[in-house]
């Protein structure tokens, strides 16, 4: 299986694939997988392992990667130290509006924190309560967010 700049090769394995702006994580639940990315050597995944990969080749393991990954399957989104243009992306999955960043340096602001898939306004207003910044709602549809 390939996504952007990688693949996975899977043996009896079952995997998560959440591609992101900047980066893919691979989330082994069963099995085991090889993930090749960039130059460098790939590695072996186990079961339980969580790995995120970019252009230059696969990162260090992710602590609780694999339930963090895989809760969407349960109706949560669950960010841990996420930058803020990876949420919105996950956001815009679920939000009936399109949500926009206007300002790229909000994008590397981290969030952390566990949202119901079933109520993204919360997800947005929790993020208005907890980062330096403000929702436009100039039209139907679009939310705006904006440094304050």
């Amino acid at each position: 299986m390939a996504c952007a700049d990688g693949s996975v090769t899977m043996v009896d394995a079952t995997v998560t694939v959440h591609r992101r702006p900047d980066d893919v994580v691979v989330a082994v639940e069963k099995g085991t997988a090889t993930l090749a990315a960039g130059n460098r050597p790939p590695v072996h995944l186990a079961a339980g392992h969580c790995r995120s990969y970019g252009p230059d080749g696969p990162g260090p393991l992710l602590r609780d990667g694999l339930a963090a990954e895989t809760a969407w399957r349960q109706g949560r989104l669950v960010f841990q130290a996420q930058p803020l243009d990876a949420v919105v992306a996950d956001l815009n999955r679920y939000h009936p509006a399109r949500i926009l960043l206007w300002d790229r340096p909000l994008a590397a602001l981290r969030v952390d924190g566990s949202v119901d898939i079933a109520r993204p306004d919360a997800a947005l207003n929790a993020i208005i309560r907890t980062l330096p910044v403000r929702t436009m709602r100039p039209f139907p549809g679009l939310v705006i967010i904006r440094s304050v």
